[in-house]
């Protein structure tokens, strides 16, 4: 089994203190930030603060909340949106290479940019690997 220290939820900011309360709830012992081996804690943390940590079990959520071209005003110019996208897809890599065997990512909108884009991906990926094992 994996001890709580082996587990990283990677959230974004607006979910952060909801997520330490509700692990809270379920009897979960959490820590906002990095965590120590001894602190026998999941550590939870925003997805730029993840960068350079890593551990067993890595948890993604809030990808739907990060900058979205789609939704962006009309007065952003295309610099402005180009680089807040890089940001966000930047975010979302760092997110998702810090699991050294587990990755799981929590999402609620199939149609966000970036959730349908992993799911593509996902879905490519597993295709690949049944015909690699056939």
């Amino acid at each position: 089994g994996y001890r709580p220290e082996d587990i990283m939820v990677i959230i974004s900011p607006e979910r952060l203190n909801r997520t330490k309360q509700l692990l809270g709830a379920a009897g979960i012992k959490s820590q906002i930030g990095e965590t120590e081996a001894k602190d026998n804690s999941v550590c939870v943390i925003e997805f730029m603060d993840a960068k350079g940590i890593e551990r067993p079990n890595v948890i993604v959520s809030g990808i739907e909340d990060l900058y979205n071209a789609a939704k962006a005003g009309v007065t952003e110019s295309k610099d402005v949106v180009s680089e807040k996208e890089f940001l966000s897809r930047k975010k979302i890599y760092i997110a998702l290479t810090r699991a050294i065997e587990n990755l799981s990512i929590i999402h609620s909108d199939d149609k966000n940019m970036f959730v349908s884009e992993l799911m593509a991906l996902n879905a490519k990926v597993t295709k690949n690997r049944g015909k690699q094992n056939a």
